[in-house]
Formats: C-alpha cells, sequence, structure tokens
C-alpha cells in the first residue's frame, strides 16, 4: 500500500511538472509572438521617421538590419517552442543551435562575417611567413636561431607577429564600425613597418640585410608573398567591415591606396630623388708644405640621402667603396686618384663613415716613397710566405693528435698563422697597387716542399712528420717569427708596425703550446725510465715514450734550421733596412745606444781558415747576427726548463743547444761540417 501510495505521488508530481513546463512553453510561444509584432510596429514607425525626415536613410538601414536580425531570432526561438510543444520524446525536441542563440546568451553580436574570417585569414598568413625562406633560402625564425644579427632579426620577426596577435584580437571587435577602424589602424601600421622593414633590407649593413638582397629575386620568395598576403588580407578585412558605412568608404580607400604607394616606393630612391649623389676631389700636397706622396680626398655628398663609405665591399644602397688607384712609373707615384664603387673607406679602422647631405669628408693618404717600396715589398712578403707554409706542414697531424687539448691547440695556431697570412696580404693590396696584388696572389701559388714553387725559406720547405717535430716547430721556429716581427714592429712604416705588434700577441700561444709540449714529452720519458728502471733507448721506446737522445737529435736540428732564418752574419741590406727605418731590432726602445749605430761595435762568430773566431764588426752591418744572439739567450730558457724536469727525476741527462754554426746554410758557415758542440 505504501508503495502504492508512493508511485502515484511521483506520477502525479512528474504530470504537474510536465504541465507546468508545457504551459511555460505555451507563455514563451506568445510571447515571441508578441515581440514580432512589437518589432514590427517599430519597423513600420522607423519608416515614418524616415518619410518625414527624422531619420537619414542610413540610420534606417542600420535600424531595418537590427530589427530583422531581431525578428528572424524571434521567430526561430518560437519555432523551436512550438516543436518541443508537440514532441512525443526527447529526441523530438529541437537542439539549440544557431547565431540567434548564441547571441540569446547575452555574448553580445558574435555572428562570424566575412570580415572576421579575412582578419583571421590574414593573422594566419603573417605567422606562416615567419617560416618560409625570405632571407634568401632562410627563414626568419631560421635565422633568429641561428644568432645571425639579433637586433635585426627581433625586427625582422617580431613585427610580422606582433601584427598578426593584434589582427586576430580585433577581429573579435563586436561592432562592425570599430572593428574596421581597428584593422585600418593596423594596416597603417603593418605598411609602415613594412617599408622601413624593406628600407634596412636595402640600406642597412647588417648581415641579415645582406643575406635578404643576396640570391635570387627577393619578390619572389615564399616568406614575402605570404607576408604580402596576409597585409592584403588586413586590407579586404577592413573594406569589407566599412563598406557598409558610405562616410568611412572614402577613409579606407585613401588609406589603402596610400598604404600600397608607401610599399612600392620604400626599396627605391624614388625615381633617384633620394639617392646619395658623391662627388669627388682630389688634393696631393706639395713637398715642401707637407710630406711627400702624401694628400687628401674630399668627398661631397650632393645627394638627397646620407652618403656612407665603409670598410667592406657592400650591397647596401647609400654605401660605396673607396680607393686609392693609378701607379704611375715603375718605382714611384707621380698620380693617384680616388674612386667610389659600389659599395668602403680608405681606412678599415675607420668603420663606417656617414656623410650627411650636403657635407664633406676628407680622407687623408699617404703613399709609399718610391726608393722604399721594394724593400718593403720584399719584407713582407718574406714574412707572408712563412704564415700558410706553416699550415701546411702541420695540416695532416690533426689525424694523430695525442689529446683533444693538443687539437684545439693545433687548430687555434693554423687559424692564426691564416689570419697574419690575412694581415700581410691586406698590406699588399692596400699600399702597393698592382704589384703588391700579384705577390699576393703568388703567395697562393708557393706550396711548402714543392719541387716548382717551393716557399721562399728552406726552414718552411722542410716536413713536420710527427707531433715531436710540430711541438719543436712552436718552440724554436715560432720563436724566430717573434723576433722577425719585434723587428718589423720597429718599421717606420706604421701600417706594418702595428699590424706586426698585433700578430706578437698570439705569437706568444704558439711558443707556450711548443715550450709545454716538449716539457710533457721529457716528462713522460722520465716516468718510463723510472718504471722500467732503464735508460736504453730501445727499451724506453718499447715502453711507450721518446728516448732523450732522440729529443736531442730534434733539438739540434730544429734549432738549426731556425737559426739560418735570421741570415747572413754581416748583411748590407740589413743595414740598408736599419738605416731606412724600415726594420729595427729587438724592443729597440729599450736599447741604451744613440739608434743609429754609425759608430757602434758588435761581436760577431765567423769561420775563417777553418777556425770559428769572434770579431768586432759594425754594429750596423751586424743587426741580423745581434737579432740572433737575442734569440739564442731566448731559446736557452726554455731548455733550462726541460733539464729542471731532467733534474727533478735524479737523471744525469741534460739537453743543450746546438752550436750556432751546426748544419748552417747561410752565412760564412754554410757548408762547413760543424760539431753540435762546435
Amino acid at each position: 500500500r505504501e508503495a502504492t501510495r508512493s508511485a502515484l505521488e511521483r506520477s502525479f508530481l512528474a504530470r504537474a511538472e510536465v504541465r507546468f513546463f508545457l504551459d511555460r512553453l505555451e507563455r514563451l510561444k506568445k510571447d515571441y509572438a508578441s515581440d514580432i509584432e512589437t518589432v514590427d510596429a517599430h519597423m513600420e514607425a522607423a519608416r515614418d521617421k524616415l518619410k518625414v525626415d527624422e531619420i537619414t536613410r542610413q540610420q534606417y538601414d542600420d535600424i531595418e538590419q537590427g530589427l530583422l536580425r531581431a525578428k528572424k531570432d524571434l521567430a526561430k526561438a518560437r519555432s523551436v517552442a512550438a516543436r518541443a510543444l508537440i514532441a512525443n520524446t526527447t529526441s523530438d525536441i529541437p537542439q539549440p543551435g544557431g547565431t540567434f542563440l548564441q547571441r540569446l546568451g547575452f555574448r553580445g553580436e558574435n555572428e562570424t562575417t566575412p570580415d572576421m574570417w579575412l582578419g583571421w585569414l590574414s593573422a594566419l598568413a603573417l605567422f606562416t611567413g615567419l617560416f618560409l625562406p625570405i632571407l634568401g633560402d632562410a627563414s626568419l625564425v631560421g635565422a633568429l636561431i641561428e644568432n645571425r644579427g639579433l637586433g635585426a632579426a627581433a625586427l625582422f620577426l617580431l613585427a610580422p607577429a606582433a601584427l598578426a596577435i593584434a589582427v586576430a584580437v580585433a577581429t573579435r571587435a563586436p561592432k562592425k564600425v570599430t572593428r574596421g577602424l581597428t584593422l585600418l589602424a593596423l594596416w597603417a601600421a603593418g605598411i609602415c613597418l613594412t617599408a622601413y622593414g624593406l628600407y634596412l633590407a636595402f640600406t642597412s649593413l647588417d648581415p641579415l640585410a645582406a643575406q635578404f638582397r643576396a640570391g635570387k629575386a627577393w619578390e619572389f620568395r615564399p616568406g614575402v608573398w605570404m607576408i604580402g598576403a596576409g597585409l592584403a588580407g588586413i586590407a579586404a578585412a577592413a573594406l569589407a567591415a566599412l563598406w557598409s558605412y558610405e562616410r568611412l568608404r572614402p577613409l579606407a580607400l585613401a588609406a589603402i591606396a596610400l598604404g600600397i604607394a608607401v610599399i612600392g616606393f620604400a626599396p627605391t630612391d624614388v625615381m633617384g630623388l633620394m639617392a646619395p649623389r658623391p662627388a669627388i676631389d682630389v688634393v696631393i700636397e706639395d713637398a715642401a708644405e707637407g710630406p711627400e706622396h702624401a694628400g687628401s680626398i674630399h668627398i661631397t655628398n650632393l645627394g638627397s640621402r646620407a652618403l656612407r663609405l665603409v670598410s667592406q665591399p657592400t650591397t647596401a644602397r647609400g654605401s660605396y667603396f673607396f680607393a686609392i688607384y693609378e701607379r704611375v712609373g715603375k718605382d714611384s707615384w707621380s698620380e693617384i686618384g680616388g674612386g667610389l664603387s659600389g659599395g668602403i673607406s680608405a681606412d678599415p679602422s675607420s668603420g663606417v663613415r656617414t656623410i650627411a647631405r650636403g657635407q664633406t669628408h676628407t680622407v687623408p693618404f699617404s703613399l709609399l716613397p718610391g726608393e722604399y717600396r721594394a724593400q718593403l715589398r720584399r719584407l713582407i712578403v718574406t714574412q707572408g710566405d712563412t704564415e700558410p707554409a706553416s699550415v701546411e706542414q702541420q695540416r695532416h697531424l690533426g689525424l694523430t693528435c695525442p689529446s683533444q687539448y693538443d687539437l684545439r691547440n693545433l687548430f687555434q695556431i693554423n687559424v692564426e698563422e691564416g689570419r697574419h697570412l690575412w694581415a700581410m696580404v691586406y698590406l699588399l693590396h692596400a699600399y702597393f697597387g698592382r704589384d703588391g696584388r700579384e705577390e699576393a696572389e703568388a703567395l697562393l701559388e708557393r706550396h711548402s716542399g714543392d719541387t716548382d714553387k717551393p716557399r721562399i725559406l728552406e726552414a718552411f720547405n722542410e716536413q713536420t712528420p710527427n707531433w715531436l717535430a710540430y711541438l719543436m716547430f712552436t718552440y724554436f721556429t715560432d720563436r724566430d717569427g717573434k723576433y722577425q716581427l719585434a723587428a718589423l714592429a720597429e718599421s717606420g712604416f706604421d701600417p706594418l708596425a702595428r699590424t706586426c705588434q698585433f700578430m706578437l700577441t698570439e705569437e706568444a700561444h704558439h711558443m707556450f703550446v711548443g715550450e709545454t709540449g716538449i716539457m710533457r714529452v721529457v716528462q713522460r720519458t722520465c716516468e718510463v725510465m723510472k718504471e722500467i728502471q732503464n735508460d736504453d733507448p730501445k727499451l724506453v721506446r718499447e715502453g711507450g715514450a721518446i728516448d732523450l737522445e732522440t729529443i736531442q737529435r730534434y733539438i739540434n736540428f730544429h734549432y738549426s734550421v731556425s737559426v739560418d732564418l735570421f741570415g747572413q752574419e754581416i748583411s748590407t741590406n740589413a743595414a740598408t733596412y736599419f738605416t731606412s727605418s724600415l726594420k729595427g731590432r729587438f724592443q729597440e726602445a729599450r736599447l741604451n745606444d744613440d739608434h743609429r749605430l754609425t759608430e757602434s761595435l758588435w761581436q760577431v762568430h765567423l769561420v775563417q781558415d777553418g777556425r770559428i773566431v769572434v770579431e768586432d764588426r759594425p754594429a750596423l752591418s751586424a743587426v741580423n747576427e745581434r737579432l740572433r744572439d737575442d734569440y739564442i739567450k731566448d731559446s736557452q730558457r726554455g731548455v733550462d726548463r726541460w733539464n729542471q724536469v731532467l733534474e727533478f727525476h735524479g737523471l744525469d741527462f741534460r739537453f743543450a743547444l746546438p752550436h750556432r754554426f751546426f748544419n748552417r746554410r747561410i752565412g760564412t758557415s754554410a757548408g762547413i761540417n760543424v760539431s753540435p758542440q762546435g
């Protein structure tokens, strides 16, 4: 009985609930019908106001459009309620759908219109353009990842990304007029950013801009097309949103036309009106008023854009390469000229020089006096010839490097030797005209050990078959380079002096690698001798070390070859270099003499009648021997440090430098058999 009563109660409540919702649906249906009649009344009232000119046609169109949308929504809502009243099951009840129920859900005007679709597609196109080739074969994102120029890359990359985000947000504006004006403003901002980006791409010296200018025509790159499509889509979206507003149509059309014109003119010089126009005036000073072969070049910018002189050839607009040219006569300069050619500066150390429109920039110059050109060229060519030679001698050693540390040192030394070659080649190109360029080409034609075109100095034609020879080379032969560069650093030819002073800072590392490397070899030999309790060379080699006698023989060979590099003991060429201030002595400023050597003497080792003698000779002609003496003292310091390792391990063996005349091929002892002990 209780169960029956409970079931009856639930049935009664269910029927009551159904009746309640049916009554509510019926009332909603009537309310919707009443609202439709109200809409019709409002529409009729708007027509009457239009007839009596109380409202304009545009206002009437806006009212009519809103009322028709409301009537359509109400009709759909009434249809849903009517179908729900006659439904037999829940599946027969229509589900909510369509934009009218979205608007009834208090979300405002949310109809997806064509201008919104255009805005979203434009944002997508802008984002896609960041990943397509635009800088030659690289994309903006790829260039930023490779870190090729973070400043410019950030500008080129962040601008389209920020614009795409702003467009995507602007398309969500509820009102068409707000949406249209916002998109139009974003279009203008996008045009300004694009125009500025194109201006930088064609005029900037940034590596990214140079990469953009290189390769095939930039107009046909996928990234350019995609970003262009994104900008065109923004313009189309703004125009579609504002087209129904007659007063705003001219504004939209004018803004779009102006933007297209700005884009068209950005990568151009506006028919030449904005191009720099340099004028060159060369002034040569008289010998009575200034140094011989000196003068100045005046460059005036007669154009409308700033003129830039940069240190390297470039394709950037507004930048020019400046060169001094035209040598007349075999060994002298009788006439000079100045030239600008596509993209520079007479002095690369000056960086970028900007000449504003109407202003003049003066470039001073000094050319080598003819009587010193041949000697200076010979010195520079000889020094430059040694730099790539050592790389050729050592290039195969990476295959047998003892450790990663040694491999890194080998690579660093080879790279620095290549940089030293570049420095010498620059001097030949910059100051010696055609002769210098031909000599620079010859540096690449000669090769270490080549039977037809060997290197100039014999030491750089020897083989470097193993790492012990390499370490000896860096200690002894690079030490010779230290003294030769130090002598050239005293030159009165300032470009050569400054270049050699810089090269000396890197030469110190080369000698460090040699000295510490040989010390490691000696240390290992001592350890093996202690392990096997024997100093027999064969057993030491079988134990994985290099015997001390072999190390001594390597010292004898590389030391004697390096001593030859200083030239003849008595040299008139060396005297000429010194008196002409083309070359000095080691640390000339620290020497306590008159620096003329006209009355000074220097002790020189000579071979006379089969005997080695020491005689006083004029110091001016013994400049080479003075430099060799300094080298020998310096080399002995490293040998003493190696002997300290032997002493620490309790060995009686001591390394020693051979006599300066041992194995000599240049000088008074050339061809004479001299023992290592002299």
